[in-house]
């Protein structure tokens, strides 16, 4: 074996047998036909040199200098052509191997292997550079030889550093002697070089001069040397920017130092730290903060929070809860808010005070940052959600299939685009298929953006379960046909309580499908904007958005608002969990005959919002092998978003409806108008038990 390095260099130079241990390679097959003479020996035999190019962030590959023009072990390449062979065949060898180069930092030679690490080359490649090196020898069966080259490139990639979108900012009150601020944080570089922070100049605007110098990466700031500048009571704000390198680029970053001067008011509480920071994923789960950790009260008075402000509006908004001194917040009441990949700053004030009336000096802060994530599993595995390949479906290599079928061509149109420059036209009697592989015991939803030309029949989507089951079985939710942009969403459900009509098996196929025949699609349809999300872990009471209780039934004196029609009461006999449920009977009505109403929180829902509501449901006398299905509405005044939903046989059961704001009609005022969550229930003639109803905020 030939290592890396200049110094072995003069080795190589010299004639260097190489066993080449690859006997699938020689040709030996019983019907090779050209197959020499008997006694005659000839030469072996290769299709052309050797090229290979890997880029520096490729792992480990490895270059078979017997292997095809592409350097691969066995078998054609893309052009067709063969590995070495031997005619005779006799065992082939490697002789006089030679490199271009005496630097081989990155290649390494092994049984006539070339072993390419381009991480090796990391650091000293650029963007726009390659690092070739051609390895000139012959192919010899011990007698005859043929000479043979093989090139490899190497290509690199340089990134400057990121800077991330969050502000970087520190606070200190005025009794601090200094602060250190971590000039890195937030700061990636895709190379992964090493970074320095360096440079760093106060803005001219600032009040005054923070003596401040820069060690290992950190920021030191001397505050006790201009404490006695800070007023009482005041919050004075000084800015900086930094310069950040690697070994090729330079970035510029700002930063934010804060400094509080804040007094001890006789008889008020002592507040210890006045900054609370925070980083959270908009997806997290809700957190509570002590409002008044480390703050006394000398004279044992109960301690309150009061005066809030949130990005400088009073009060607090929908995602905060007061109680007592807690706060609680949900990330996810902001999940539209935050795209992924980008941030949301959440500054919440407010005062510290007793019970007494005596006011702590200063305003407390907690500072909450959040984290747009990708939640689309489409596109977190690279598939061509939203079809913005350039190329072709069948060549983009996201992992959508063409499925073979009667119908016509699937291809991408920029006529069929909802959003960006593509979408994916159907023909009639067409489909695709894409690869899924899904955890078991997990709740997910397939949504797609839909259309078609024609308005006089509907289309089909199809999930398919993977196995012996046939391919045009599986959940098929009607739709209504449609000239203009809709959204079908489709729960899928891997759990042990699954319900039969929505189920995809762990590790099946996806199917998208124009039609089932020409009895069902008679034009052409258009998709775009394809996502698949896990909501496993998403609902739950403490996250609904609905009025507090009025969704668990739980006092029998609460009124329910209806549309007047049917019988609607709160009943023991109708409960599903707790002590009460809702009872509900249609009876002597005919369809869409009774509604139920519940109010939804102030501010909780949103444009562009997308929510699940949930409830368990038990149609008394309804049919054992059928479905009963009911409507959705989430409304104002002005306008409001329609979902449908079902559930099957007689017994109780979860069912859920996926509800996206975007599709509302009218001109709702999410914000300042009163909303109101509407189930109808459209079998007449009826009996239903409700319980646990939640609407709650998923990506």
């Amino acid at each position: 074996m030939l290592n890396n390095g200049v110094k072995h260099m003069n080795m190589m130079k010299k004639t260097l047998l190489v066993s080449a241990v690859l006997t699938a390679l020689t040709g030996c097959e019983e019907d090779y036909k050209g197959k020499p003479a008997a006694g005659e020996n000839v030469a072996p035999t290769h299709s052309g040199n050797i090229s290979a190019t890997f880029h520096e962030k490729d792992s480990v590959k490895r270059v078979y200098l017997l292997g095809t023009t592409q350097g691969l072990a066995t078998g054609k390449d893309d052009n067709g052509t063969l590995v070495a062979t031997d005619a005779n065949g006799d065992y082939l060898q490697i002789k006089n191997l030679q490199a271009s180069t005496e630097d081989l930092t990155g290649f390494a030679i092994n049984d006539g292997i070339i072993v390419v690490r381009p991480s090796e080359l990391v650091d000293s490649l650029d963007t726009g550079e390659t690092k070739s090196v051609t390895f000139t020898y012959e192919i010899s069966d011990g007698d005859l030889s043929v000479a043979r080259t093989a090139t490899i490139n190497v290509e690199g990639e340089d990134f400057a550093p990121e800077v991330s979108a969050i502000p970087l900012v520190a606070n200190y009150t005025k009794d601090v002697t200094s602060g250190n601020v971590d000039l890195l944080l937030g700061v990636t570089d895709a190379d992964n070089e090493p970074l320095t922070a360096s440079n760093i100049q106060a803005d001219s605007n600032n009040p005054f001069d923070i003596p401040v110098s820069i060690d290992n990466n950190q920021a030191s700031f001397d505050i006790a040397s201009v404490k006695n500048q800070i007023p009482d009571g005041q919050k004075l704000t000084f800015s900086f920017s930094y310069d950040i390198k690697d070994h090729n680029h330079t970035v510029s970053r700002n930063f934010t130092v804060n400094l509080l001067g804040v007094s001890d008011v006789p008889g008020a509480p002592l507040v210890g730290n006045y900054f609370i920071n925070d980083t959270l994923d908009e997806t997290a789960e809700i957190k509570t903060y002590d409002l008044i950790e480390g703050a006394i009260d000398r004279e044992g008075d109960a301690i309150v929070v009061q005066d809030f402000t949130v990005n400088g509006d009073a009060g607090l908004v929908y995602g905060f809860e007061l109680n007592g001194t807690d706060l609680t917040f949900n990330p996810r009441a902001f999940l539209s808010e935050v795209a992924a990949g980008e941030s949301k700053q959440l500054l919440v004030k407010y005062k510290v005070a007793d019970d007494k009336g005596n006011i702590s000096d200063g305003e407390k802060e907690l500072a909450i940052t959040l984290n747009g994530v990708e939640s689309n599993i489409f596109a977190q595995n690279g598939f061509d959600y939203n079809f913005e390949s350039s190329k072709s479906l069948s060549e983009d290599g996201t992992g959508w299939q063409v499925q073979g079928w009667p119908g016509g061509a699937v291809q991408k149109l920029a006529a069929s685009a909802r959003s960006g420059s593509f979408g994916l036209s159907f023909a009639q009697e067409s489909a695709v298929k894409l690869p899924m592989k899904l955890e078991p015991q997990r709740q997910y939803y397939l949504s797609t953006w839909y259309k078609k030309s024609s308005t006089a029949k509907p289309d089909f989507f199809l999930v398919q379960p993977e196995g012996a089951i046939l391919w045009n079985n599986g959940t098929r939710p009607w739709l209504a046909a449609a000239d203009s942009w809709q959204e079908v969403i489709i729960p899928v459900d891997s759990t042990d309580s699954k319900y039969s009509d929505m189920t995809l098996e762990a590790g099946g196929f996806l199917y998208i499908l124009n039609g089932s025949g020409v009895e069902w699609t008679d034009a052409p349809s258009d998709i775009d904007d394809v996502s698949f999300v896990d909501i496993t872990n998403f609902g739950g009471e403490a996250y609904t958005a609905l009025e507090t209780g009025v969704g668990s039934f739980e006092d029998p004196a609460a009124t329910i608002a209806t549309n007047g029609e049917g019988t609607v009461e709160i009943k023991a006999s109708a409960k599903n969990s707790g002590e009460y449920g809702l009872f509900v009977d249609t009876s002597g009505k005919t369809e869409y005959a009774v509604n139920v109403e519940l109010p939804i929180k102030a501010g909780a829902i949103k444009a562009g919002g997308r929510y699940m509501l949930e409830f368990d449901m038990h149609h008394i006398n309804g049919p054992e092998a059928a479905s009963t299905a009911y409507d959705v509405t989430i409304s104002t005044a002005n306008g409001q978003v329609l979902a449908y939903g079902s559930t099957w046989g007689n017994w109780y059961q979860t069912t859920r409806v996926n509800i996206n704001t975007e599709a509302a009609t009218g001109s709702p005022d999410w914000a300042n108008e009163e909303v109101k969550l509407t189930i109808l229930l459209k079998a007449a003639d009826a009996q239903f038990n409700i319980d646990n109803v939640r609407l709650y905020d998923i990506p």
